[in-house]
């Protein structure tokens, strides 16, 4: 409620800007309060509580107000239900849905379009001045620390942890949890069910059909995650400048500076700058891929963060001592695995890591780069139609490819009836399915004394 109070000063704040300054000021300051008690009470969740039905249930609340504080009321509006997604990738829906395949993609390569970069250029930022554009430093840590120890129940929550970060605008990265499933959307457990209730379907978003069925829903999702490695590799161009680390577009900007000072033109910079890669610069939002060694960096953060509060004795703002403090800490130096996409910070982990199940993935897409022949093609024919260019060598179909070809990637049934009636959702489950989810079932260990039987 306060903020759509806010949002309402902020629209009558240009004609009668003197006689809401109180009522803003007040506003605003109960807007903050709120917050302020979401945040105390999820990390109290957090930090003590264990990971059970009844705290899963109310960690999804705590999570699903701090969205809505931070989300613009018109979007609120038309998804007002609990236990439901909040998208359900209609054409009039301003939330982009979790089946969408370029929402990460377009957050990379069109990151300098940013609505906060918007807002500086605006004078008027009424609503931004008074509670800010994006959610501040703790609200995102609680989230991410939630969902990284699996503590929102979605159902209640509404939203993914993917969800999160593109619904508020906020860096998009690969990152271990967007390669989770279950911080993107609930998992297909229908072994909880008692026995006395019929069987449901598997119902959180919908397409053109009708629900989803969760295979093809995380084959959808995979492909998102295809396109965001896709762009991630891509060369630096000014319009995903604001997506790389802090030393890299600080390094560019030197350059733009010395070049600017010389008198070289800015088509130069652009072309210098493409040919530098993300790897030569230290990008502080990496992490380690290990499960163990994420839930060592929160619990290290939160002691961190307690310390900072408690030895506040200079008046000065916790969480601006807290950034400085990050901000002065050296970065570790990561590797990356076979597959280019998941890091780890040493040998140790790394077994870990192949333990925990990544040794069936990497390879295997969408844990690799996609810059082969098939990858390219594949996307060229999903993505047919939506202006997106796709560079590289193999854009265009071999002409002396033979089209009776039965190994080609494009035949997904031997009925043509079943063709005709394909939709995109199923022909990217079909190539997921052949690509990668057959060969890791294929891959994946025996269950014990399998060869008794």
């Amino acid at each position: 409620s306060d903020r759509m109070r806010l949002d309402s000063l902020s629209d009558d704040a240009d004609g009668k800007r003197d006689g809401i300054n109180a009522d803003a000021e007040q506003t605003c300051q109960s807007f903050h309060t709120c917050v302020d008690i979401l945040v105390d009470i999820g990390e109290r969740i957090l930090i003590r509580l264990p990971n059970n039905f009844v705290n899963r249930q109310l960690a999804g609340l705590v999570v699903r107000g701090l969205l809505e504080s931070y989300l613009d009321c018109t979007m609120i509006d038309k998804a007002d239900s609990i236990a439901c997604y909040l998208s359900q990738n209609s054409t009039d829906s301003e939330l982009r849905s979790v089946i969408d395949p370029l929402r990460y993609a377009n957050a990379i390569t069109n990151s300098s379009a940013h609505p906060l970069v918007k807002s500086h250029l605006s004078t008027s930022n009424t609503r931004e001045q008074m509670i800010g554009f994006h959610p501040p430093r703790d609200v995102q840590d609680l989230v991410k620390g939630l969902y990284r120890r699996d503590l929102v129940d979605l159902d209640i929550a509404g939203f993914g942890y993917g969800d999160f970060l593109c619904w508020l605008h906020l860096p998009i990265y690969p990152e271990p949890l967007l390669f989770d499933y279950i911080s993107n959307f609930p998992s297909d457990d229908d072994d909880d069910e008692e026995e006395e209730e019929p069987p449901r379907g598997y119902e959180w978003v919908q397409d053109e059909v009708g629900f989803m069925e969760y295979s093809h829903l995380g084959a959808c999702y995979d492909f998102s995650l295809l396109m965001l490695i896709r762009e991630w590799n891509k060369p630096w161009t000014p319009r995903s400048h604001l997506s790389f680390s802090i030393p890299f577009r600080n390094a560019i900007s030197s350059l733009a500076l010395c070049a600017h000072r010389y008198g070289v033109p800015a088509s130069i910079v652009e072309i210098v700058g493409s040919y530098l890669p993300r790897s030569w610069f230290d990008d502080e939002r990496m992490c380690c891929w290990s499960r163990e060694c994420q839930m060592t960096q929160l619990s290290e953060l939160y002691r961190e963060k307690i310390s900072s509060r408690s030895s506040n004795w200079n008046g000065e703002k916790s969480h601006q001592l807290f950034e400085q403090k990050i901000q002065k800490r050296p970065g570790r130096t990561l590797r990356a695995c076979g597959c280019k996409v998941a890091m780890v910070c040493c040998k140790d982990h790394w077994k870990k890591l192949q333990q925990e199940g990544h040794k069936r993935q990497c390879g295997l897409p969408p844990f690799r780069p996609p810059f082969s022949k098939e990858d390219n093609m594949f996307v060229r024919e999903i993505l047919e139609g939506s202006g997106v260019e796709i560079d590289g060598e193999y854009d265009k179909p071999d002409p002396n490819q033979n089209e009776d070809d039965t190994d080609s990637w494009e035949s997904v049934d031997t009925n043509a009836d079943d063709i005709q009636r394909c939709t995109m959702h199923d022909k990217i489950y079909s190539w997921f399915n052949r690509q990668s989810y057959k060969i890791q079932r294929r891959d994946a260990p025996a269950p014990p004394f399998a060869n008794f039987f």
